[in-house]
């Protein structure tokens, strides 16, 4: 991940999911954090108060879906939250910390996983989660696709799809602090039908969750990793 220099240090995730917090001059550990997976998205670094304490606080997330937030001056564990209950949730892309507000995306690796020919294709919403950056308790939750999935039909091997799914989140959301409003990117559908907020752009208000516009930059775009194997089993 990118690294973050803050005070003379700098933070940075890394494939075994140890984050270092290094001597920005020397290299010099001051200490790790070992995460359950690989950390990937940047390390956020702000102040929270945690109990009766105003302390500096290290953000980031992992490639098992987990949020963390560890005091950045010693390394120990504030609160850890599973962003999303399904197994194959990933996080990629770095927070934004707004006020208390810590605003976390969240993607999948689903459309990779059923590429097996005996998957399940597909079930996962890409969602943008709020939490208390102090406690972690979420605030809100805001899917990418509001329809839950439901099955839309069978595979050729007699399985069943399901739909609509996808549009998962990857990057930072940038936020708007005049307009109070997150922008969020998305990716494709990863089974039919496709929806209208794939391969889009969502303004959405980062006070009440909702969803005031969104721009679709490529419409009825549904693919998974399926499509490039020899059976194409679940490729929509």
């Amino acid at each position: 991940s990118q690294p973050a220099v803050i005070g003379g240090r700098l933070f940075v995730g890394s494939r075994s999911g140890l984050v270092y917090s290094l001597d920005a001059k020397t290299a010099c550990i001051h200490w790790t954090y070992q995460a359950d997976g690989p950390v990937k998205n940047s390390v956020l670094i702000g102040v929270a108060t945690v109990g009766s304490a105003r302390q500096l606080v290290a953000y980031f997330g992992d490639l098992g879906g987990n949020a963390y937030a560890v005091n950045a001056q010693d390394g120990h564990l504030l609160w850890r939250k599973r962003v999303d209950d399904h197994p194959a949730a990933r996080i990629m892309g770095s927070f934004q910390l707004i006020g208390n507000q810590l605003i976390v995306p969240v993607t999948s690796l689903e459309s990779t996983l059923v590429a097996k020919a005996d998957a399940t294709c597909c079930t996962f919403r890409g969602s943008v989660v709020s939490y208390d950056a102090s406690s972690g308790e979420q605030r809100w939750k805001r899917y990418t696709i509001d329809q839950e999935p439901a099955k839309v039909g069978e595979n050729a091997n007699g399985a069943d799809i399901y739909g609509p799914a996808g549009a998962t989140v990857w990057t930072a959301p940038t936020f708007d602090a005049k307009k109070r409003l997150l922008y969020i990117g998305t990716s494709e559908n990863s089974v039919n039908p496709p929806t209208t907020t794939s391969d889009a752009v969502l303004a959405v208000n980062v006070d009440t969750s909702d969803v005031v516009w969104t721009y679709q930059g490529l419409s009825g775009d549904a693919w998974n990793m399926s499509c490039g194997t020899e059976d194409k089993v679940n490729c929509p």
